[in-house]
């Protein structure tokens, strides 16, 4: 398989369907569920190829200069704002996110409004209260 030899790192407690996923398809996946210190995010980031990573991880100016191999960031959250943008267009590394990540979210919200407003929700909370 030509994905046998990429790397990816999965940090901040990625859902374990993109796992279950990455490694059917024959990618080396190392996951873990905290966020891992700059010392040992350097050491582990040297040779990955892609990193999945949520908000809490803060991928530096540092950290991005002393990687060899990372082509790929994928945030799994609305923005990119904890990675340094700048060091890691110059070292030709893509980053994205999933801007419509919450996109169901806000729908399944707007439904249930919608539902408690059919029902006069509103008005049985206000009387019982």
């Amino acid at each position: 398989m030509i994905t046998d030899n990429i790397k990816v790192l999965l940090l901040d407690n990625v859902n374990q369907a993109a796992i279950n996923i990455l490694t059917l398809e024959g990618y080396q996946v190392e996951a873990y569920s905290e966020t891992l210190s700059e010392d040992v995010l350097i050491a582990k980031i040297h040779d990955i190829h892609c990193v999945g990573i949520q908000s809490k991880t803060k991928l530096t100016k540092n950290i991005l200069l002393k990687v060899k191999k990372l082509l790929v960031i994928s945030c799994f959250c609305t923005n990119t704002s904890q990675i340094d943008l700048k060091t890691a267009t110059s070292q030709k590394i893509t980053v994205f996110n999933s801007s419509f990540g919450y996109s169901r979210s806000v729908a399944e919200l707007v439904i249930a409004e919608i539902i408690m407003l059919s029902r006069y929700i509103d008005n049985y909370n206000i009387k019982i209260h």
